[in-house]
């Protein structure tokens, strides 16, 4: 005999029927159903939840139904859910939306509340005391869905393409800026697609705050224009140092101006008052200048019991740029080293314990027709104001010496983005797709990595915030899958997989649960 759970029970139903629901104790959504992020009161965090085609009909709470009745007729109505939640209080409001041949038309608005004994129904007057302030709903202009409050006009005409992103007044007869409903806007927006500049630095959103978002698509020109009631900043996607990115063209007016843009503005002021630099030719070891922006990827670690880093070129990216200068912008004397001219490649490690941050330089060079390696180190103790000073020899062999015997270095992987020093693949196991990741014999410049790097903390993304739902776009967490493996070959299977018996060739290859 086959028995059930209730919950099991009722997903089953749920799924035989087709009905869409959600579930806000397991925080678990049926396929189908689409989840909006935002915020409001500056720590409250919203969600909606919507879907179409069949529509989301039923909200659970483990076996408690919350809404609507047991005795609900399915395929009756559909439902629009807002969750919010600030400290320890949440609610709900629910647009309740009637189902017919001819249309969808609002019934009516309900609200609830959690209390000790689960949600408890409330009215409007209620809702509104414990749910303050404007409701910031987040939007990525990358991605296809969008929040059912967003109005979206596109109009194309003689080769152009405008479109203008606005709240809606009022949704089925439901105003959406008045007392009841609150004042909506947009909140964190961003694009998933293209990193985002201002300054020299890279942003994790354009704003947290609009009123209204316009595009314009033109050929090969494409710029974006957002307003919050009258002010205005202005962003153009275009190419610095081979990366096409959003760049902001014209600085925020003051009332738009937000902290991350405060810190842009102050170390772009220092960064243009030392003359001396090219701030895209400029590796800041504060990254205030973000790596990215050049063209320079970085790998971290550990080497022994201190932190490790290493900075280098993208391979490809020596066609755009060279590391030309090497700064710490929070430093009161930034410039540590002036790069040679005749440097072909340079690479930057940085290692830092309590006390001292040592710095290593490594460029080749090419000499009088010939191909030579240079190495300077530099050294800083971990103190305020303190600069670094270019370490001398006899010294700098002992500073060698102390790093072959801590080696091999353990490098942090992130198992969907693998840094270039990292060869991988797939491979293919019975049914199961394993993937596998060593690091190279080289790195294709001359730099030997065999015996000096093996894998340390092994990542994957997370991409649900709790139960099955999504993170917001630009909020996806770094899950840790396996700590200092310390081998230079391994092999991600899948959670479900026994361990497989790997043949002779791969028998080195360390296996994990991805």
């Amino acid at each position: 005999m086959i028995c059930f759970n209730i919950i099991q029970l009722f997903v089953i139903l749920k799924l035989c029927s087709g009905m869409r629901y959600i579930d806000l104790k397991s925080n678990f959504i049926s396929d189908g159903v689409e989840v909006q992020h935002g915020y409001f009161m500056t720590s409250g965090k919203y969600k909606m939840f919507h879907a179409r085609d069949p529509a989301l009909e039923v909200i659970q709470f483990g076996e408690t139904r919350v809404f609507p009745d047991v005795d609900y007729t399915p395929g009756t109505h559909s439902l629009f859910v807002e969750q919010f939640k600030v400290g320890d209080e949440e609610a709900l409001s629910i647009y309740v939306f009637r189902m017919s041949v001819t249309s969808n038309s609002v019934v009516y608005k309900v609200y609830f509340h959690m209390s000790e004994f689960g949600y408890k129904l409330i009215d409007c007057a209620k809702f509104t005391e414990l749910i303050k302030g404007k409701i910031h709903v987040s939007l990525d202009l990358s991605k296809s869905k969008s929040h059912p409050f967003f109005n979206i006009h596109t109009k194309e005409e003689h080769g152009q393409s405008t479109t203008l992103i606005e709240i809606r007044k009022s949704i089925a007869g439901f105003r959406l800026r008045n007392v009841e409903a609150k004042r909506y806007e947009f909140g964190r927006i961003m694009d998933s697609s293209f990193p985002i500049y201002m300054g020299y630095s890279k942003l994790n959103m354009f704003l947290t705050k609009a009123t209204s978002i316009f595009i314009h698509k033109e050929d090969n020109r494409k710029y974006i224009v957002l307003r919050h009631w009258t002010k205005n900043i202005r962003f153009d996607l275009m190419t610095v140092n081979g990366i096409l990115a959003w760049n902001a063209i014209t600085d925020p007016e003051p009332s738009l101006l937000e902290d991350m843009h405060q810190k842009v503005f102050r170390l772009r002021d220092r960064i243009d008052g030392y003359r001396a630099l090219n701030p895209l030719s400029t590796l800041d070891l504060a990254e205030n200048i973000s790596p990215e922006l050049l063209g320079i990827e970085k790998v971290t670690g550990r080497h022994g019991g201190s932190t490790y880093a290493l900075y280098h070129l993208e391979i490809g990216k020596e066609a755009y740029n060279k590391i030309k200068f090497v700064v710490n912008s929070e430093m009161l004397d930034m410039l540590i080293a002036k790069i040679d001219d005749r440097t072909l490649y340079a690479k930057v490690e940085v290692i830092t314990n309590s006390q001292r941050t040592f710095l290593i330089i490594t460029c080749l060079m090419k000499i009088d027709l010939v191909y030579e390696t240079v190495i300077n180190y530099y050294d800083k103790p971990n103190m305020e104001n303190t600069s670094y000073y270019h370490v001398p020899e006899p010294y700098q062999t002992k500073i060698v010496s102390d790093m072959y015997k801590k080696y091999p270095v353990l490098i942090n992987m992130d198992i969907d983005n693998p840094p270039s020093i990292v060869d991988h693949g797939e491979l293919q196991y019975d049914s199961y797709i394993l993937k596998y990741f060593r690091i190279k014999q080289e790195d294709g410049r001359g730099s030997v990595l065999s015996g000096k790097y093996a894998f340390g903390d092994i990542w994957q993304k997370d991409l649900h915030e709790i139960g099955n739902i999504p993170y917001e776009g630009n909020k996806r967490r770094l899950k840790v899958i396996a700590h200092s493996v310390n081998s230079s070959r391994i092999i991600v299977k899948p959670k479900n997989m026994e361990y497989p018996l790997l043949p002779e060739e791969l028998q080195d290859y360390v296996i994990i649960d991805g």
